[in-house]
């Protein structure tokens, strides 16, 4: 189903050892990828993904760092759970109002809106919703 609705960060975020049990799959069963109903390209897309943000992580630059996958890129950066927060932030709710919408502390709220607003290099939340918008982050 991801494969098809091209849901990559998914598998992204999940870090360095879903990635290493991906391209291991991909090696052993080439041939049936088609088969189980997976687009063989989105999982190229994803092994591909790995690749540029090793290089980055080691300081290389040049065309790795054009990759969709780049940290530079906000949408990349941010998690989901941190666009779920800027989301309630930019419809005007209050921090108690998003934890109780998300199920979490007000705590954690504060802590998302910290990684939110130095990931976007914002100010404040009115900055960060600002950037948001202009990076078509949220509406």
């Amino acid at each position: 189903m991801a494969s098809h609705e091209g849901f990559v960060r998914a598998f992204l975020d999940e870090g360095e050892a879903l990635m290493r049990l991906l391209g291991a799959w991909a090696e052993r069963g080439a041939t049936q990828i088609g088969s189980l109903g997976v687009v063989p390209a989105f999982v190229a897309q994803l092994l591909d993904g790995v690749a540029p943000a090793r290089a980055r992580m080691a300081g290389s630059t040049g065309a790795a760092d054009l990759s969709p996958f780049a940290a530079d890129s906000p949408a990349d950066a941010l998690t989901a759970r941190e666009l779920d927060v800027l989301r309630m932030l930019s419809a005007g709710h209050r921090n108690r109002v998003i934890a109780e919408k998300l199920f979490v502390s007000e705590l954690t709220v504060k802590s998302h809106l910290r990684k939110i607003n130095a990931k976007l290099g914002a100010g404040n939340r009115t900055q960060a919703v600002a950037i948001g918008r202009a990076k078509g982050l949220i509406p």
